[in-house]
């Protein structure tokens, strides 16, 4: 048993902790390596290095627009195109476009895509709601939805605030499915994220209670298929 723990720092490294209980001492060398915390860092977008001049009298290679990339990415199957719309008719128009080039877009949108939800099905990979009452519409079309965090802080607050909308007539069912499966849909990385089966990413954690009743404890988790204890 540990009565009382000491931390001594100063300039001096390695610092000193020192504890004391059941008439023993137990000292502990701990480095301080850095201050910082660590984040996560995301890919940084660079332009590709310029082609080679095309042989004498070819045609040159055309000129590549990063702000295309995206649509590309949609065409070859590579990537999910995502179109935030503000009106009902704008929806329309837009899906009606992707559908004619094979693209299932995934709509950012709250009443507009809500309003016309029926004319959706079928024919979006998704929408990313901005509002839970939009949700609860497009759900009960059989549009699969999702929410976003805004930024990476955010996250650690969705499922808090996503849960709210049960208590505005979104199914707790649904609420499970936006922040999982229906995401990775949504987002294209179903393959690996979002269900628990034979082949997927193994980070799961076992709660005590339901996510959506404050902070439950974790009574179990695992990473990468192994269990933490």
């Amino acid at each position: 048993r540990v009565d009382v723990v000491r931390v001594v720092e100063g300039d001096a490294a390695p610092a000193a902790a020192a504890a004391t209980g059941g008439g023993e001492e137990v000292t502990i060398a701990l480095e301080r390596t850095s201050e910082e915390y660590r984040i996560a860092e995301r890919p940084e977008l660079r332009k590709p290095e310029a082609p080679e001049s095309a042989p004498k009298g070819q045609p040159k290679r055309p000129k590549l627009d990063m702000g295309m990339e995206p649509i590309r990415a949609a065409l070859e199957g590579r990537g999910r195109l995502m179109v935030s719309v503000g009106r009902s008719a704008d929806a329309l128009e837009c899906v009606k476009l992707c559908n004619s080039y094979g693209i299932k877009p995934v709509l950012v949108s709250g009443s507009a895509a809500a309003s016309v939800a029926s004319q959706l099905k079928g024919k979006v990979t998704g929408v990313l709601a901005t509002s839970v009452s939009a949700a609860s519409s497009l759900s009960k079309a059989g549009i699969a939805v999702a929410f976003g965090s805004g930024a990476e802080e955010g996250a650690a607050d969705l499922p808090r605030s996503v849960a709210s909308g049960i208590q505005s007539g979104l199914s707790p069912a649904v609420v499970v499915r936006s922040l999982t499966g229906d995401a990775a849909a949504i987002l294209g990385v179903d393959d690996r994220v979002g269900r628990i089966a034979p082949g997927m990413d193994g980070d799961i954690l076992f709660l005590k209670a339901s996510p959506f009743t404050g902070a439950p404890q974790v009574a179990r988790a695992w990473v990468a298929g192994e269990e933490i204890k």
